[in-house]
């Protein structure tokens, strides 16, 4: 499926995922006639989340943030906000408003996940359409051809 965006428009595809560097422990071996001693490491603080945005068109590009913290719908908006659309300050507060937009319109691909379609996010979507960032939601399936 292709997004039609104008030429000068910048088209990002977006999503998240979690790495954790520690697995858990299924079985272990021990020589014959000794304990098996399995070490339980924790795994509190070690879970890394990563919000990524691909830049297609003529000049492709990756916009990534990591963070240790749950990935929510406002971590997502400061994400769009601030590092795909390149935009500064807070948003929503009175010194961004709407009728500010990006020198170039800007479209985000997302899916369906929980934190894409939150009321948070519909909520602002007007505010960050007005700046020109529109948000284009694929369908709950997807093939790849």
């Amino acid at each position: 499926m292709r997004v039609r965006t104008s030429l000068l428009s910048q088209e990002f595809c977006s999503d998240e995922a979690g790495f954790a560097p520690t697995l858990p422990t299924g079985y272990t071996w021990a020589r014959r006639g000794t304990r098996a001693v399995v070490f339980q490491e924790g795994t509190s603080g070690r879970r890394v989340n990563a919000l990524g945005a691909l830049r297609t068109g003529s000049q492709p590009g990756l916009v990534f943030r990591t963070t240790t913290d749950k990935v929510t719908s406002d971590l997502l908006l400061d994400f769009i906000y601030t590092q795909v659309a390149g935009l500064t300050g807070v948003l929503g507060t009175a010194a961004i408003a709407p009728g500010l937009p990006r020198h170039r319109p800007c479209t985000i691909v997302l899916d369906n996940a929980s934190t894409h379609v939150s009321r948070r996010i519909k909520d602002a979507r007007p505010l960050l359409e007005g700046l020109g960032i529109t948000l284009f939601y694929l369908p709950p399936y997807s093939p790849p051809n």
